[in-house]
Formats: structure tokens, sequence, C-alpha cells
């Protein structure tokens, strides 16, 4: 699968709420190539954790935090996981930036061990930590999933069969019966059967 330089700006746009705001609209236009990536990677700063995963990444790896090595690493998963990972960093930055959210029964109040730094670990431990009104829906759908594309909006599991709709912001939805990836009910990536394998492997551990 060729490398998408923009693949972290598409993942980010599809976990934004408001699709209307002037962030939503600068960050798709970064993710469509219409935008200054700079601009770009300063408004994902301010998003509640998603720089943190790519430092971690990428020190470990010795790649510059915005590498899209590594944002394919957080998102889709590769052998950049492959390593054993100190999540520590990552959970005491939550609790300090979402103190009250630790009072939830569903949020971890430890950092997890033991598992790659995929996306799908940081929704397993802390949910959508940024939205305490998500429901479990929400939680689920947050989770990067590998589909088989049906037709225009409808899309099959790979992990569970289940069949969904989504939106296609970013106009990828072009070969039926092929493979994406969905991210927050939205196409975020065109991919191939290797990278579906490495969702599979690291974002749900099958």
């Amino acid at each position: 699968m060729m490398l998408d330089n923009l693949l972290c700006f598409k993942f980010s746009y599809s976990a934004l709420k408001d699709k209307n705001s002037d962030r939503a609209a600068l960050i798709h236009a970064v993710a469509l190539g219409k935008g200054d990536v700079q601009d770009g990677f300063e408004e994902l700063e301010r998003f509640p954790v998603v720089m943190e995963w790519y430092r971690l990444i990428g020190e470990a790896n010795g790649l510059d935090p915005r590498h899209p090595l590594v944002a394919e690493a957080y998102w889709l998963g590769s052998s950049l996981l492959d390593r054993e990972y100190d999540i520590t960093p990552i959970h005491n930055h939550l609790v300090e930036r979402f103190p009250e959210r630790f009072s939830d029964p569903n949020i971890s109040p430890s950092a997890p061990s033991g598992h790659p730094p995929h996306h799908n670990l940081h929704v397993m431990t802390y949910g959508i930590i940024s939205r305490p009104d998500s429901s479990a829906e929400d939680i689920e759908a947050c989770k990067v999933s590998p589909v088989r594309l049906l037709s225009a909006g409808n899309v099959e599991s790979l992990v569970d069969g289940r069949r969904l709709q989504v939106q296609d912001s970013f106009n990828l939805a072009k070969d039926y019966g092929g493979l994406v990836a969905v991210h927050s009910n939205t196409i975020c990536s065109t991919i191939d059967d290797k990278t579906a394998d490495a969702i599979m492997k690291y974002g749900f551990h099958m």
C-alpha cells in the first residue's frame, strides 16, 4: 500500500464532532491536499492526545512524530509497534488534562501495559476521553476497523461481519468489493489485505 502523507489528517478530521467548525474546515482542506500541512499539525497539537501518541512512537523509532510512517503505525498498525512501549507518559498526560474523567469506571485508572500503542488501545482504555457524553456506539465507532466496500455508503466489517453505513468525506469509495479503513463512521484510507491484517493484529489482537 502506498504511504499516504496526509493520513493523519483524514483520521483526525473524522474524529471531530462538529464538522462545520473552522477547525474541521482547516483539517479537511489539509487532508485533501488543499491546505498548509504546518497549519494542520498546529491544529492537531490542540487535540486531546493524538500528538502525544505520535511523539511516543516517533521517539521509539528515531522518527519525527510528524513522519507519515508514525501516523500509519498509530492508525493502521505496522512493525513500528513491534517493541516494548511505556504508555505511562500518555496516561499521565490524560490524567493531568482530564482529571475529572478518571472517576468514570469505564476509563482505566492506570496505564495499560503489554499492548502496542495503536489507536484502538487508546479507545479501549480511555474511550473518547474529551467527550463524556459519548455513547457506547460512539466509542465502538471510534475504533479503526477494516471493512469491505459493498456500495455507496455501505460496508461490511472484517472484524465481526456487521454491515455499517459510513461517510466518504475524502472520495475514497471507488472500488466496490475493495477494502478501506473506517474511523468514526468515515472512510479514511483505502487499504490492501496486508494493511487489513495489520489493523486486526495491532488494533484487535486477532
